[in-house]
């Protein structure tokens, strides 16, 4: 009968472990942002990137790189940390900023 309860444990802290490690992502060097396929549950990667800046900022080391891949608005960021968001040439990413201007990197 213990062996039945033991194992039943076992496998029920396996799959709560596994739910786990499924929802939360590690940081990352580099991070990445689309305005047309980005979703803020994806783990910003290149071929699952986020939606938003904020996302990826939370998923980014310090000292790390958020990579923009599409035109678009990626909403308001509170940057807690050196990083660098990265725009190259592929249209315009804005940043809405507190005072009803944002900013743009063309």
């Amino acid at each position: 009968m213990s062996k039945i309860n033991l194992s039943l444990t076992f496998h029920a802290v396996m799959l709560a472990c596994g739910l786990h490690a499924t929802t939360s992502y590690a940081q990352m060097t580099t991070t990445f942002v689309s305005a047309t396929r980005g979703d803020n549950a994806n783990p910003c990667t290149f071929v699952a990137p986020c939606r938003s800046f904020q996302a990826a900022h939370d998923n980014t080391f310090p000292d790390g790189q958020i990579t923009v891949l599409d035109p678009g608005t990626y909403g308001a960021v509170t940057i807690t940390k050196s990083i660098s968001i990265v725009n190259d040439g592929v249209g315009e990413a804005s940043i809405p900023v507190s005072g009803g201007c944002h900013l743009d990197h063309r």
